[in-house]
């Protein structure tokens, strides 16, 4: 089983590896996890070694596509962000996998030490 920030990561790398393979460049990129964005952007450190390959790989596909990530609060009234996650849920659903639980969350501290 992975975390939800391994799931988070798992994302952000689909939609950078997309990018990339139809050579579109110069996306402003926004993800509600904190802790990816902070990390892929070089200002936290990541400790966890499942997780350090996918920082790395999302960290060379973000500057060679030239792509900007900005974090965006999460289920704060974000009418983006509430789309996006209802097509995660559908997604979810048509394919008889549980919401929540399923994923162990990792221990998100305020020094970004994962």
């Amino acid at each position: 089983m992975h975390t939800n920030n391994y799931a988070e990561y798992q994302g952000l790398l689909k939609l950078l590896e997309h990018l990339e393979a139809k050579a579109i460049r110069n996306v402003i990129i926004h993800c509600d996890s904190k802790l990816v964005v902070e990390q892929v952007m070089q200002r936290w450190n990541v400790v966890s070694p499942e997780i350090r390959p996918l920082m790395t790989k999302a960290y060379g596909l973000l500057v060679r596509g030239c792509h900007v990530l900005k974090h965006v609060h999460g289920h704060s009234g974000n009418k983006g962000n509430e789309y996006v996650d209802s097509l995660c849920n559908q997604v979810l659903d048509d394919n008889g996998i549980p919401r929540g639980g399923q994923w162990v969350k990792e221990n998100k501290n305020v020094g970004g030490n994962q």
